[in-house]
């Protein structure tokens, strides 16, 4: 094709110079000049939750932020909204791995400005409301999403309204999903730039410009319409320019490429090519109908970015090489890249997410190292001129205008060299003993096809090896009725990918979700047969429900009540029913669980604060009544599943309903045929079962792991020797009876008391690790100090910007008495930076320690000898307090000190003084408060004064002994009252005084 001239004048209206920093290199139109998180906080994206700390949704949650990913894979939000605030980068390039697929759910943009998204996938689902899309950008301003891809909505996939100055470049947007598989939606819309994108599987609204939009160099791809002009009152303007329409198997006899076009839209078109011919090649013809649209002579918008406009043939050869978040293209992308390089003859639109398989998974990889957490790698750093000691990503090493974590993320836009792995893998038995292999190659110019067998889906040995270009492979020789699973990787050179989804055969029974087929109308129990009983509904107690939600397996819950978990074990037998004929009439069964050997009741009964379905040990009579036949999006099966009622003859007729998935089960009505009252079944031959290790298996790893992360020795946070010693060997003994499962010598009893056994000895390891202080020096001495202030009172957490608060000692007015005080000292950001605290050095700030019992310590003053006690006094007298652990402040130990073990009011940073320099101590209750937490750490220098208060150099305390008033001894420390304390010190001296409780 010849560059044509008709590109000359939007080339040149928006090639002006501009002295804005651009979002980021190559950002092109209206949403160019968007600003991000520039010069704000960087937050790493540390998991794939849903919500909560380290997750997406909350780092997104606040304004000002750069946002980087520590981890790659699926953020499953179905149910939920994930809501994106204003001036954020998220940076999806920064994923290790495959990248960062939000699925499921809604992500909302709405009311936000100065956004900056790259590399993020954003998927859909049925599961959502009918009338919702997947990406909302209403009210925004200034923002530009890059190389992001946008699928499965079901009203549309974009809903835009009302927005300014956005950009989408680089992007693939396709298909939408019912009820009406459109593209996008946009009213109102003012200075929208959609560049080299990719629109392909949706039936219309590739998109519906009502707006002010600039169009240019994208593709639209097996289309049922094309694009869609405003066709309303307002005027509307649109610049189409050197754009691709081609169409594909659903678009039909007509090609559509501009429809629903009235006099108001004001269509600047040029460049423009349609391919509708479907013969695999790129031959299209230049366009040049309106189709009922004002034509303009000049482009409508003017835009001062730099716009970087090609010839249709160009683009289409960067869309089909860049589009989308192509720095590692997912399965799905791949798939309609696939189909838009078949030129007409691949493609489809589809009703939901299962029509292809499902969101599938991603592979993720290890973050690169970052060890002053500002985002930017070590390694990154030290090439490039910055200091991986500090944080600097707001720093301009080059002066070239971007911050350094901008330049950092901006060197990961691009392809990556990331080997893909081969997809859609198949296994299918061509005899008992023979299966075939086949994928798809997602890697050009692999090698070799490395394919893996195994028999327990663990151990894997090599199978086969085949050309790099090859999509099948036959293995012969395998045990007739053995499951088999399977994996491939590609190899280039010496890399090689990480490996396939597995594949298996012989599974039939192990595969999650499942049901009856269709067609089925009466639920006809087998012998031998054990059940799964699955509910598919997306809501409980709702009218609103569907039959798109996660396959929900019946069970027991631990207090006896009927749940239902979303947790698949082919092999546990609490998702197993055992149903059997009843005796008391024809069609009737009893319903018992596999796992717990107990009955459903059919009837309800109170537990806690209402009615619940609940296990009882007497069989009693169930119909399961046919419903309906239904479209099951997550059955894993192509055909509809039959669905049927559980009524409870007993109760009426009712029939099973959840109020709550999870735990709340009840008896109502008893003929609505509704995806949260319906149910299918799979089946499992009970003789298949064997031994169910899974839970001694999971107790097994979870203690190895906590052995080895544990710290042996009398410190805090540790082990003691012997609880370690009594741990490792109940390891050794629940391994020993998992070595006897494998090998078939076990009974499933002796499988349950060792998971029960390895559980107990779990809790009691728990249970003994040291939460005192323990493990200082007692020969030297110590600062004790909070970082909490009276005006932070709510503060959890500590900062190195607060002043530490020493704990002290002063006479009081009388000049006898000895009182507790704080004294502010420096901040550990002062001190990290070489300041000496001049309060540390101060003897009434130092404190000796010595050990008492069970945790309890002898703490007191250097100065003055007088012994710490949660009173507002020191006493002259030994007196025990209890330092109790409560979490890390500024990466040190911080500690309740408590009156003792069994009465727990601690020492509180009291209200400072007018000076600010210091303040009265307190007391309250333990909370997560920093004012009630206190460092007590080692100086460096020895205890030479110690015991030469008025202690009188008797030495530390050796015994302590509790008398009540009439002299009889007593075993603890009372509650309340008077009482005598009895002390026995080093050198033999006794004292007694009354304490008071």
């Amino acid at each position: 094709m010849k560059k044509s001239l008709l590109m000359l004048p939007a080339l040149m209206m928006c090639a002006q110079a501009n002295s804005q920093q651009l979002a980021f290199p190559g950002a092109e139109g209206f949403g160019a000049y968007a600003t991000g998180g520039r010069g704000g906080t960087v937050v790493h994206v540390t998991n794939l939750n849903a919500s909560g700390p380290g997750s997406l949704a909350d780092a997104v949650s606040q304004p000002n932020r750069t946002v980087v990913f520590d981890v790659g894979g699926v953020i499953d939000i179905t149910g939920q909204n994930l809501t994106i605030a204003s001036n954020l980068t998220i940076a999806g390039q920064t994923a290790p791995g495959e990248g960062i697929t939000i699925y499921g759910g809604r992500v909302i943009m709405s009311n936000s400005s100065n956004v900056i998204m790259r590399y993020i996938r954003m998927r859909g689902s049925i599961s959502m409301p009918e009338d919702k899309c997947t990406l909302t950008m209403d009210y925004c301003d200034n923002v530009i999403l890059d190389h992001c891809s946008i699928s499965w909505g079901r009203w549309d996939n974009v809903h835009i309204k009302d927005a300014n100055n956005i950009t989408y470049q680089n992007c693939i947007i396709s298909e939408g999903i019912e009820p009406q598989r459109f593209g996008a939606i946009t009213d109102g819309t003012r200075n929208w730039t959609i560049s080299h994108c990719l629109w392909t599987n949706n039936k219309s609204r590739n998109p519906k410009m009502k707006c002010y939009l600039q169009y240019y160099n994208n593709v639209v791809y097996n289309y049922g319409i094309g694009i869609v002009g405003g066709h309303s009152a307002a005027d509307n303007y649109q610049d189409v320019m050197n754009n691709y329409f081609i169409t594909g198997p659903s678009s039909g006899s007509s090609n559509k490429y501009f429809d629903q076009w009235t006099e108001t839209d004001h269509l600047y078109s040029t460049g423009n090519y349609t391919d509708d011919n479907r013969d695999g090649k790129l031959n299209g013809r230049l366009i040049t109908d309106y189709n009922g649209a004002t034509p303009m002579q000049q482009p409508n918008l003017k835009c001062q970015a730099p716009m970087n406009l090609e010839p249709a043939e160009d683009a289409f050869h960067a869309v089909m090489e860049h589009a989308g978040a192509s720095r590692v293209r997912d399965s799905h992308d791949l798939r309609i890249i696939e189909q838009l390089a078949s030129l007409g003859t691949k493609g489809a639109f589809i009703a939901n997410e299962q029509d292809v398989g499902g969101i599938g998974t991603l592979a993720g990889a290890d973050a690169p190292a970052d060890s002053d957490g500002d985002g930017m790698p070590d390694e990154w750093e030290k090439a490039n001129g910055t200091d991986p000691d500090k944080a600097d990503a707001n720093g301009d090493a080059d002066g070239n205008g971007y911050t350094n974590i901008e330049d950092y993320v901006n060197s990961l836009a691009h392809k990556s060299d990331y080997i893909m792995y081969p997809q859609a893998v198949t296994a299918t038995l061509k005899d008992p003993t023979t299966v075939v292999l086949t994928w798809k190659n997602a890697e050009e110019g692999a090698d070799k096809i490395v394919v893996e067998m195994s028999e327990n889906g663990v151990d894997y040995t090599t199978a086969a090896e085949v050309e790099g270009n090859a999509t099948t492979a036959t293995i012969q020789g395998l045990k007739e009725g053995q499951v088999y699973y399977f994996r491939l990787k590609a190899v280039k050179g010496d890399e090689q990918s990480l490996y396939s989804a597995a594949v298996s055969v012989n599974d039939e029974h192990m595969r999650p979700a499942g049901g009856i087929p269709a067609g089925t109308e009466a639920f006809v129990p087998q012998e031998g047969m054990l059940y799964r009983i699955i509910n598919y509904g997306t809501v409980p107690y709702n009218s609103g429900t569907t039959y798109a939600g996660a396959p929900k397996y019946l069970t027991f819950n631990a207090d006896g009540t009927l749940g239902s978990t979303t947790d698949f074990e082919w092999n546990n037998p609490a998702l197993l029913w055992e149903i059997t004929p009843a005796s008391e009439g024809e069609g009737q069964v009893y319903i018992r669980n596999y796992a717990t050997r107990e009955y459903l009741n059919p009837s309800t009964e109170t537990v806690g604060d209402g009615a619940r379905v609940t296990a009882v040990a007497q069989a009693a009579p169930f119909e399961i009544v046919f419903s309906t036949n239904e479209t099951v999006a997550q059955s894993g099966l192509q055909g509809q599943v039959a669905m049927f009622r559980i009524n409870s003859p007993q109760n009426k007729g009712q029939q099973l309903r959840p109020v709550t998935f999870e735990d709340n089960w009840i008896w109502g009505n008893g003929t609505i045929a509704r995806a949260d009252m319906a149910f299918t079944f799979s089946s499992l031959d009970a003789s298949l079962l064997g031994l169910y290790t899974s839970a001694l298996d999971d107790a097994i790893a979870a203690a190895e792991l906590a052995a080895a992360e544990a710290t042996v020795g009398n410190v805090t946070l540790g082990y003691p020797e012997e609880a370690y010693s009594d741990f490792t060997a109940a390891i050794a003994e629940a391994k020993a009876t998992a070595g006897k499962a494998a090998a078939g010598n076990a009974t499933q009893a002796e499988v349950d008391a060792a998971a029960e056994a390895m559980a107990a000895a779990r809790k009691a390891f728990d249970g003994a690790r040291i939460m005192t202080l323990a493990g200082y020096d007692s020969k030297k001495v110590h600062n004790i100090y909070s970082y909490g202030t009276i005006s932070n009172s709510s503060t959890v957490d500590a900062t190195a910007q607060v002043e530490r608060r020493y704990l002290a000692t002063v006479k009081k007015e009388d000049g006898i008495t000895d009182s507790l005080v704080f004294i502010v000292g420096l901040s550990e950001e002062q001190i990290a930076a070489g300041q000496a605290d001049p309060v540390s050095a101060m003897p009434e700030a130092q404190w000796n320690i010595e050990p008492g019992d069970g945790g309890c310590a002898y703490i007191s003053n250097t100065k003055t000898g007088t012994y710490l006690r949660i009173a507002g006094t020191l006493s002259a007298e030994p007196v025990t307090v209890y330092p109790y652990y409560a979490k890390d402040d500024n990466g040190k130990h911080a500690f309740y000190i408590e009156t003792s073990p069994d009465n727990n009011r601690c020492l509180n940073v009291g209200t400072p003084d007018a000076d600010g320099k210091g303040g009265s101590i307190a007391f309250a209750w333990p909370a997560d408060r920093t004012r009630l937490r206190w460092v007590v750490d080692e100086l460096d220098i020895a205890s030479a004064i110690k015991g030469t208060g008025n202690n009188g150099g008797r030495g530390k305390p050796t015994a302590t002994e509790y008398y009540n008033m009439q002299g009889m001894r007593l075993d603890n420390v009372p509650h309340n009252g008077i009482y005598i304390v009895k002390t026995t010190f080093a050198d033999g001296t006794v004292t007694t005084h009354k304490a008071t409780r």
